[in-house]
């Protein structure tokens, strides 16, 4: 599953496609995307970069709900 949802992002980097792919980011958003639930992140939206995969890019790619985390 990481694989696919890495292949959906075409813009960034593959540098930074490896590094997502890597960790545990991909497997959280796949539990959210197969459990209908919604991901809760610091992380926030960054339509531009190519040298990241943050969090809420992917969510919004893949219609997942996130909730931004308020300190």
């Amino acid at each position: 599953m990481r694989y696919r949802i890495v292949g959906r992002l075409r813009h960034f980097r593959d540098s930074a496609k490896n590094e997502f792919a890597s960790g545990a980011d991909p497997w959280l958003v796949a539990y959210a995307c197969a459990y209908n639930c919604s991901v809760v992140t610091q992380e926030v939206y960054k339509p531009e970069t190519q040298r990241t995969v943050p969090i809420p890019n992917v969510c919004i790619e893949f219609n997942v709900g996130l909730i931004p985390l308020i300190c």
